[in-house]
């Protein structure tokens, strides 16, 4: 009976899953990082979407002003994640360890978060322009999946 020395890890796609559901259960016990920033959103965009309500209107004197409206919405959610860099250096150093013990390859680290934040950066962006943008601001409706794509990257 012979017994083998080394014993073969888990593969990169078993490792991806492995990490997928950890990153999702993660993410819906704790949603605060992603909610809470998601309410501060639709209420500085709102806020800014109130003070330039007169950039509703489609007139060329009001140009300049919807320029910045925009512009605001792009600044403002932007400047917010200053919220989650606390979060998510605790999350690098946690990685970074599991990474030098050899946890799993740092391929399906990356994969497994892509898949899990994306859905969360695509309501992130509905929160920045939905009521604001669309609701508020007037924007044109035929470009929603234009712009929603444009906040979501």
């Amino acid at each position: 009976l012979e017994v083998p020395t080394h014993t073969p890890g888990a593969g990169l796609v078993y490792q991806t899953w492995i990490q997928l559901r950890r990153q999702s259960l993660l993410t819906i016990r704790d949603p605060t990082l992603y909610v809470g920033r998601m309410v501060m959103f639709v209420l500085a965009t709102c806020f800014f979407a109130v003070i330039y309500i007169k950039a509703r209107e489609r007139d060329q004197n009001q140009v300049t002003p919807r320029m910045f409206l925009c512009m605001w919405f792009l600044g403002a959610p932007t400047s917010m994640g200053v919220i989650a860099v606390y979060a998510l250096n605790q999350e690098f150093y946690e990685i970074k360890r599991e990474l030098k013990n050899g946890f799993y390859h740092p391929i399906s680290y990356l994969l497994s978060n892509t898949v899990v934040q994306l859905p969360y950066m695509v309501l992130l962006a509905l929160a920045t322009i939905g009521v604001s943008g669309y609701g508020i601001g007037n924007f044109q409706p035929s470009a929603f999946p234009k712009i929603l794509i444009l906040f979501t990257i």
